[in-house]
């Protein structure tokens, strides 16, 4: 048998080394914002362990060997006793957005543990009144979208409504008069037509960070009755009974007479339709 050439003997060690060598188990880990998270590896080594982030691999994050474990990046450790008994586990003390990604533990130089670390979206769930405000919260410094996903079927098309990019703010005409950014997004005057789904996505990534949904109550019509003659008299039995105008629905009105012409006017200017009128 003739010896094989430098160049065949090159070719079957390269071979050789990434099909034996660097091999590495690889798993997935899904938690909530704000969460604890365990990126688990069950792989003896009788050496240096170490977890550094897959794109930083200079980058440490927590180390251990036969002697003890550091910390050498705050939030995250492994535990010596655990890696004594084959298990070198990296501990997240608490996950953010920043933290989303994929990790690698290596023993000495060798790969033995690929994790991908998914940071699952806030759900936050709303009900408020009409002509109260939202609140959304921006859980993240990088450019956002606020995208409006409607449950109403009066509601307005979903889509794109806002972004937010550091202290500045753009959204689209339905909603510029309606929105300030502070350290939260407001957007004022809400109707139960603006009921639905609202998402913070990372602009740049495309990754939903919050979504809040969004219930604005429906406020059920209210008939104000009256044995009064007049209605300017129901209308101020309503309001001194606390209904808004937009909730009144007025039955049975007789002709105004000139005591209650005032009243009614101003009534008309602040929402009502004209009367309904009826014979005495």
């Amino acid at each position: 048998m003739q010896p094989c050439s430098s160049a065949l003997c090159i070719l079957i060690l390269l071979i050789s080394t990434f099909t034996t060598g660097s091999e590495s188990c690889f798993s997935t880990v899904k938690v909530g914002f704000n969460q604890g998270a365990t990126l688990s590896c069950s792989d003896s080594c009788s050496g240096l362990a170490r977890w550094t982030v897959f794109n930083k691999p200079t980058d440490s994050l927590a180390e251990c060997d036969q002697i003890s474990c550091r910390s050498l990046k705050e939030g995250y450790e492994m535990i010596h006793d655990q890696y004594l008994k084959k298990n070198i586990s990296l501990i997240i003390t608490k996950t953010d957005y920043s933290k989303k990604g994929r990790y690698t533990c290596k023993c000495d130089s060798q790969n033995i543990c690929d994790v991908d670390l998914q940071v699952e979206p806030l759900r936050t769930t709303v009900q408020i009144e009409p002509g109260q405000s939202l609140v959304l919260k921006i859980d993240i410094t990088d450019p956002v979208e606020v995208v409006y996903s409607s449950t109403d079927t009066d509601g307005p098309s979903s889509g794109q409504i806002c972004t937010v990019d550091g202290r500045s703010l753009q959204c689209d005409p339905e909603h510029t008069e309606r929105a300030s950014l502070t350290s939260v997004l407001e957007l004022r005057n809400m109707t139960p037509s603006d009921s639905g789904d609202y998402s913070i996505v990372n602009k740049e990534k495309k990754q939903v960070i919050h979504i809040y949904t969004v219930t604005v109550k429906r406020r059920p019509a209210i008939t104000c009755r009256t044995r009064s003659p007049r209605c300017a008299g129901c209308v101020h039995g309503c309001l001194l009974a606390g209904i808004t105008f937009q909730r009144i629905k007025l039955q049975k009105c007789y002709p105004i007479h000139n005591t209650q012409q005032n009243m009614l006017s101003l009534a008309l200017q602040m929402g009502f339709t004209t009367p309904q009128r009826a014979n005495p």
